[in-house]
């Protein structure tokens, strides 16, 4: 086979993926427990998988919360499993105070203000001396912060801790992992990519204190 057509072969299937893909996230609506939800249908299954599997998570921190929909998904989830929860964003979402936010406390658990700014000590202080660990960090900066998000901020976990990154490949990609060199270890990143999940998740497995380092001084 040519390298013409193999190509060709490749890019084709990559479209039927992607119509996939948005077929899914049309059909699904964007919303959990009637909140807009900026996930894939098949997103929330993956978590949930991965909740029953990671049995050991004591905290769990959001950045950001945007409509707050997939704030509530996990602050049900951390309700119910016993973990501690946070959520940060610079400006407040549409449904903070719903039935279903006002049950769960969730402005109670929503830290406003610019995450580099204002708010930077409180994450900082969550991350590296007030939550148990083990803590999830789940970097969901929208279209343009995540990159930046994620390399700052998986600087402040410990050893044995876990990030999940939202948007894989589209906004975060091999090159932002690649960072870390070896100190991040992916976790079922195949059947991740089998069922078309874009929210992909890592273990914390050598200290990162030399990272922070190279951040902190250049």
């Amino acid at each position: 086979m040519s390298p013409k057509i193999k190509m060709k072969q490749v890019v084709v299937a990559e479209l039927e993926q992607a119509k996939t893909r948005k077929f899914l996230w049309d059909f699904g609506g964007q919303r959990f427990m009637n909140h807009r939800i900026a996930q894939y249908p098949m997103d929330l299954p993956m978590w949930e998988r991965f909740l029953n599997s990671i049995s050991d998570i004591k905290s769990i921190v959001e950045l950001v919360t945007a409509n707050c929909g997939m704030a509530l998904f996990l602050a049900l989830q951390a309700y119910q499993r016993g973990m501690e929860f946070r959520t940060f964003d610079w400006e407040e979402g549409e449904n903070l105070d719903t039935p279903l936010s006002k049950l769960l406390c969730l402005r109670d658990k929503f830290i406003l203000g610019d995450l580099w700014g204002d708010s930077l000590d409180i994450l900082t202080n969550l991350l590296m001396n007030e939550f148990p660990h083990p803590i999830l960090l789940f970097c969901d900066d929208g279209v343009t912060g995540k990159e930046d998000e994620f390399r700052d901020f998986v600087t402040l976990l410990q050893v044995g801790d876990y990030v999940a990154v939202h948007d894989w490949p589209y906004n975060i990609s091999e090159g932002d992992i690649g960072f870390f060199g070896d100190a991040l270890e992916r976790l079922w990143w195949e059947q991740w990519e089998v069922v078309g999940s874009i929210t992909w998740f890592m273990r914390v497995v050598k200290p990162l204190d030399d990272y922070r380092n190279i951040l902190v001084n250049g």
